[in-house]
């Protein structure tokens, strides 16, 4: 369907689920690609099947709630691949509770994840693609970004601050040739959503 040969991408939540499957794809297209998760095992896994399709793939522990993590991450592929093209911002998480349960502990590591993990990675990822006028991003938004669902309030409410801010990113960043854009996917089974 398209070609991205001699084009670098990075992906967060590569380890599984939605992020192995787009990682995978990148490659299959011809991408070189960072893989960035916490789980080195998982992403391991995912380097397998990167190169089973035939693809190159670059795989690097971080945690997107840390934001020297996320910054080394992105100079690491940068350093390997001399640019970066494509940002797939997927990392994510999900806890399914009803509101009146969720506790601080609860709401924050969402928030962490979910949107505070998502800034720093644009931030990191942006400052190269601005610098270099041009480069592609697609944030990981959800379903849930426009309706509520019940016991997934905090969720809905990060993927919806997640939506708008890809929103004003690709307003803002359009003039130096930087395309942003959202996935709002449903529901899909993977080790994320298994145990709901």
């Amino acid at each position: 369907m398209f070609d991205l040969k001699g084009k670098n991408a990075l992906v967060t939540g590569a380890s599984r689920g939605i992020g192995r499957g787009v990682a995978v794809n990148l490659a299959r297209a011809g991408a070189r690609v960072a893989l960035v998760g916490r789980d080195t095992a998982a992403l391991d896994e995912t380097l397998a099947a990167v190169k089973a399709a035939g693809g190159q793939a670059l795989p690097l522990q971080a945690d997107v709630t840390d934001a020297g993590s996320v910054e080394a991450a992105v100079a690491k592929t940068c350093e390997a691949y001399g640019r970066l093209d494509v940002l797939v911002c997927n990392a994510g998480v999900q806890n399914l509770k009803p509101f009146l349960d969720m506790k601080p502990d609860d709401w924050r590591k969402l928030i962490a994840t979910n949107l505070e993990g998502a800034i720093m990675t644009l931030q990191a990822a942006g400052r190269r693609m601005v610098a270099q006028k041009s480069g592609s991003i697609i944030t990981m938004a959800s379903i849930y970004s426009f309706v509520g669902a019940p016991g997934n309030s905090i969720y809905c409410m990060t993927k919806g601050g997640l939506l708008q801010l890809s929103r004003a990113l690709a307003v803002e960043w359009a003039r130096h040739n930087v395309r942003v854009n959202a996935i709002c996917p449903g529901w899909i089974e993977t080790e994320l959503t298994a145990p709901y």
